[in-house]
């Protein structure tokens, strides 16, 4: 295990993850997020989230995910997605479409612009 539970508080253990994990899988999602080997991305977050809790390889990380208040790949993925929809909705037409598919959702969404 390269972190012990018994040494480090759950506060500095998301802190490491962040840093070396969280901010590596989230740049530039909203172009990979819905690409076939973002599993391995997801395999990955599984796996640093099981050695911080210290649970092993067959244990199930939904429950891990929001004991943590981390978001899973495709939750982050969809959560980029529209923090880039509304950050850039100054320039968007009236009535903006897009589609949001990741391997459980697919959804399509018009959203009328705001003034």
């Amino acid at each position: 295990m390269l972190f012990d539970q018994k040494c480090l508080s759950i506060y500095t253990l998301k802190m490491i993850y962040r840093s070396l994990f969280h901010s590596i899988m989230s740049y530039g999602i909203i172009f990979w997020g819905n690409l076939p080997h973002s599993t391995i991305s997801f395999k990955m977050q599984k796996l640093a989230i099981r050695i911080m809790m210290g649970c092993g390889y067959g244990q199930s990380c939904r429950g891990l995910f929001v004991e943590l208040k981390i978001l899973p790949l495709a939750s982050q993925y969809i959560f980029s997605l529209l923090l880039f929809v509304v950050n850039v909705g100054i320039t968007l037409p009236q009535t903006v479409q897009f589609m949001i598919a990741t391997p459980d959702i697919e959804m399509t969404c018009i959203c009328p612009r705001q003034n």
